[in-house]
């Protein structure tokens, strides 16, 4: 004897979860996550009651620049800095050895004295 099948009522479908088992299971996952965050609340409260050795007097509270050599605070100004002193060295006149008679020139004056003069095969302080 086979049975007719059920005509399907308009509603919800039967095959979905218990609405009270989905409430259950949201107010479970809740009070789990309420007594973790406690429980991490008062772990963290617990290790910032240790105290780690003596307290640093007002003279170790003073800020103090470290050695040498230092990291950049700034790079931007440091390069420019650098660059501008560079530029000064290349376009300037002055003494690289005042004891030995060196000095420098700037790059340009340079570049047209050896125009003048030609290139030298061997550098000037080179032995031959």
């Amino acid at each position: 004897m086979t049975r007719a099948p059920r005509k399907q009522r308009p509603g919800h479908e039967r095959q979905d979860a218990p609405p009270k088992g989905v409430v259950y299971a949201l107010v479970g996952v809740f009070v789990l996550i309420t007594v973790t965050a406690g429980l991490i609340f008062a772990l963290l409260e617990g290790f910032g009651a240790t105290h780690h050795g003596p307290r640093a007097t007002p003279m170790e509270r003073i800020a103090q620049t470290p050695p040498s050599p230092r990291l950049e605070s700034n790079p931007k100004t440091d390069l420019a800095a650098v660059r501008a002193q560079e530029d000064a060295h290349l376009s300037g006149y002055g003494w690289s050895d005042r004891q030995a008679g060196l000095a420098h020139i700037p790059i340009e004056r340079a570049m047209q004295l050896e125009v003048q003069r030609g290139w030298t095969d061997t550098p000037s302080g080179a032995a031959k």
